[in-house]
C-alpha cells in the first residue's frame, strides 16, 4: 500500500475503534479517556494475534499535536481574569498539596528502590489529578455548584500550571546532567521570566488582531491564524530549550486576552478532542498488558498511598488555606484520579530513557484503579466527612471549631473595617516585596559568581576568595529581608490576636498563648526554610573545601552586624524601588518602613 493508504486507513481505524470504546465505557459511566486507553491497547503491538496500525510513527506524531493543543486550550482557560478569581486560596492550597503530594511520590519510590530519577518522575505523576475525569464525574453527579468543588477547580487549575512547569522542566532531569537546588531555581526564573515577557508583549498586540479576525472573517479564518500562532509560539519555545508545551500554554494565555475567547475555544475544542483522543490511544499503544499483570500489586500499592496522600494533603491544604474541616474533606475526596498529565509525564520518562516499560504500565495501572474508585469517591465523600465528623474525639471537635470560629471572625473584621485591611494588605504586600528581593538578591549572587574565576585572574588571587566574598555578601544582604518579613509576620498575628480578644472567646492571657504559640511557629518555619535555600544555595570556593555553606552564613551574618546602617539603607531602598512596580505611590508611601523598622 501506499503512504498516503497506510496514513488513512491508521487514521479510520484508530478514530472508529476510540470512538466505539468511549461509547462503550461511558455507557458504564466510565470516563472517556478509559475508553481511549483500552482502544490502544487493542490496537497496539503488544496484543495477539497482531498490530491494526501498520505505522505506529504516524500516529504518535498526531498525539504530539494533541498534547500541544491540550497546553493551547488550558492557556485560553487560564486568562488573568480567571487567575484573579481564583485568588489566594487556590494557590496556597495549591502549592501545599502539590509540594505534599511530590514528597510521597518520591519517597514512595525510594521506598520501593527505584531509581532517583524514577522516584522524580513518581512524584511529578502523583501530584497531578486529571481535570478532565474529576470534572466529568462531579458533572455527572451534579455537583459543579458545590462548595467544595469550588474549591476543587481552583486547586486543579494550580495542577495544571504545575504540570507545565513539570513538563519544562524535565529536560535536564533527562539530560544525564547534574540538577542541583541552584540549577531549578535558575530554571525557573527563566521559565518565569520567558512567561512573562511572552505575555506583556504578546498581549499587547495579538488581542486585538483576534478581536479584529474574529469580527471581520469567517470562522475558520479564526482558527487557521490561531492554530497558526499556537504552532509557532511552540517552536519559538523548543527554539529556546524549553517544552513545547510553554509555548503552546502561553499563547494561549495571551489570546485569552481577546473579547473572542469563548469563540476560539469554540472553534478549537473539536480539534483538540480528536488529537487528543488520539493522543490517549498513542498512550494505549504503548502499554504492554503482560506488564500491567506483572506490575498489579505495586499499582494498587501506588494507588492506595495517591488516594489516601491525595485526600488527606488537598484536606489539610484546603483547611490551612481557609476552608473548613468538612468541606477540605470532600474535596480531598474528590481528586483522587490520575490522568491526562499523568499520562504525558510517564511517556515523557519513557521516551527520555529515565524510567522503563514497568514503570510505565504502573502508573496506567494506578490511573485505571484511581479512575473506577473516584466516582464512588465523590458519591460517598459527603456522608464520609459526617461520620469522621461524628467520631472525632470532643476536645479535637471542640478545637477545630474554636479555629473555624476565629477564622471567620477575622476575615469579618478584615472585611469591615478599612484600616485593618489596609494594615494587612500592606503588610502581605512588603512580605511579597522582601521574598522578591531574596530570589533577586540570590539571582544577582549567582551571575556575579559565574564570574569569580575571572576576577581572580585578574587580580592575581585565588579562585576560592572572590567567590567566598560573593557568598558573604549575598548572606548579610538576605538577612534584612527576612528579619522583615519576620517583624510582618508578627504584626499580622498581633492583628488577629486583638481580634480574637475582641470576640470574647479569650482572655488576655490567652491571647497571649495564641500569640505565643503562632509565632514560636512561624520564627522557627523562617528560620528553618531560611538555613536550608540559604545552605543550598551557597557556593563552596571550588579550591577552599574546608569552607562549609554554615561558615559563609557566619561570615555573612559578621558582615550585617558590621555593616547593619549600610545594609538596613540599602534594603529600605531596594524595597522602595521594588514597591513601585507593585502598588501605587500613596500606598507606597504609607507601607515605606521606617529606617527603624529592621533589626
Amino acid at each position: 500500500m501506499t503512504a498516503e493508504t497506510v496514513l488513512l486507513s491508521d487514521i479510520a481505524v484508530v478514530l472508529i475503534v476510540a470512538g466505539i470504546s468511549a461509547f462503550l465505557f461511558s455507557k458504564m459511566r466510565m470516563p472517556a479517556v478509559i475508553g481511549y486507553l483500552v482502544a490502544g491497547i487493542l490496537l497496539g503491538p503488544h496484543t495477539p494475534p497482531f498490530s491494526l496500525v501498520q505505522n505506529i510513527e504516524s500516529v504518535n506524531l498526531m498525539a504530539s499535536l494533541g498534547v500541544i493543543l491540550l497546553m493551547f486550550s488550558i492557556g485560553l482557560d487560564f486568562n488573568l481574569k480567571k487567575l484573579r478569581k481564583i485568588g489566594l486560596f487556590s494557590i496556597i492550597a495549591g502549592s501545599i498539596e502539590i509540594l505534599t503530594m511530590m514528597t510521597i511520590g518520591y519517597t514512595l519510590g525510594n521506598l520501593m528502590g527505584w531509581s532517583h530519577l524514577e522516584s522524580i518522575f513518581l512524584g511529578a505523576v502523583m501530584s497531578i489529578s486529571s481535570t478532565a475525569i474529576i470534572i466529568k464525574v462531579l458533572s455527572d453527579y451534579g455537583k459543579l455548584k458545590e462548595s467544595s468543588t469550588e474549591a476543587v477547580i481552583g486547586i486543579l487549575i494550580i495542577e495544571d500550571f504545575a504540570a507545565v512547569m513539570i513538563l519544562t522542566m524535565a529536560a535536564p532531569l533527562t539530560s544525564g546532567s547534574i540538577v542541583d537546588i541552584k540549577t531549578i531555581i535558575s530554571m525557573v526564573a527563566g521559565i518565569v521570566i520567558f512567561i512573562l515577557i511572552s505575555i506583556i508583549l504578546g498581549a499587547a498586540v495579538i488581542p486585538r488582531i483576534i478581536n479584529r479576525i474574529a469580527r471581520e472573517q469567517p470562522g475558520e479564518t479564526l482558527l487557521l491564524v490561531c492554530l497558526g500562532l499556537c504552532f509557532a509560539m511552540s517552536l519559538v519555545s523548543l527554539a529556546i530549550g524549553l517544552s513545547v508545551a510553554i509555548g503552546a500554554f502561553i499563547m494561549g494565555v495571551i489570546i485569552s486576552q481577546s473579547d473572542y475567547v469563548e469563540k476560539v475555544i469554540e472553534k478549537i475544542t473539536p480539534v483538540k478532542e480528536m488529537f487528543l483522543a488520539i493522543f490517549f490511544v498513542s498512550i494505549g499503544m504503548l502499554i504492554i498488558p503482560a506488564l500491567i499483570v506483572q506490575n498489579f500489586l505495586v499499582s494498587i500499592l501506588i494507588a492506595i498511598v495517591f488516594i489516601v496522600g491525595k485526600t488527606l494533603s488537598v484536606a489539610f491544604a484546603g483547611y490551612v488555606a481557609n476552608l473548613d474541616a468538612k468541606t477540605s474533606l470532600v474535596a480531598g475526596m474528590s481528586m483522587v484520579a490520575m490522568g491526562e498529565f499523568s499520562f504525558i509525564i510517564a511517556k515523557l520518562a519513557i521516551d527520555t530513557g529515565a524510567a522503563g516499560e514497568f514503570f510505565y504500565s504502573t502508573i496506567i495501572g494506578v490511573a485505571l484503579i484511581t479512575s473506577f474508585v473516584l466516582p464512588f469517591s465523590i458519591k460517598k465523600a459527603g456522608r464520609t466527612a459526617e461520620l469522621i465528623s461524628e467520631h472525632l474525639p470532643a476536645s479535637l471537635r471542640s478545637t477545630l471549631g474554636i479555629i473555624e470560629r476565629l477564622r471567620a471572625s477575622v476575615r469579618e473584621k478584615i472585611a469591615t473595617s478599612e484600616e485593618i485591611r489596609k494594615k494587612v494588605r500592606t503588610d502581605i504586600t512588603w512580605i511579597f516585596i522582601d521574598i522578591t528581593l531574596i530570589f533577586v538578591v540570590t539571582a544577582v549572587a549567582n551571575i556575579i559568581y559565574n564570574f569569580t574565576d575571572i576576577m581572580s585572574g585578574l587580580a592575581e588571587i585565588s579562585p576560592g576568595l572572590p567567590a567566598l566574598i560573593v557568598g558573604s555578601t549575598a548572606a548579610a544582604l538576605l538577612i534584612p529581608p527576612v528579619i522583615s518579613i519576620m517583624k510582618r509576620i508578627r504584626a499580622i498575628v498581633a492583628v488577629v490576636v486583638h481580634i480574637a480578644l475582641d470576640t470574647g472567646r479569650f482572655n488576655a492571657i490567652g491571647g497571649k498563648v495564641i500569640y505565643k504559640v503562632f509565632m514560636n511557629f512561624f520564627t522557627i518555619f523562617i528560620i528553618i526554610v531560611t538555613v536550608i535555600y540559604l545552605i543550598s544555595i551557597v557556593p563552596i570556593p571550588p579550591d577552599m573545601p574546608y569552607i562549609s555553606p554554615v561558615l559563609i552564613l557566619i561570615i555573612g551574618a559578621l558582615v550585617a552586624y558590621l555593616f547593619r546602617d549600610a545594609i538596613k539603607s540599602l534594603h529600605q531602598r531596594m524595597s522602595q524601588a521594588l514597591s513601585r512596580a507593585i502598588i501605587e505611590d500613596e500606598k507606597s508611601k504609607d507601607g515605606i518602613p521606617p529606617k527603624n523598622q529592621i533589626g
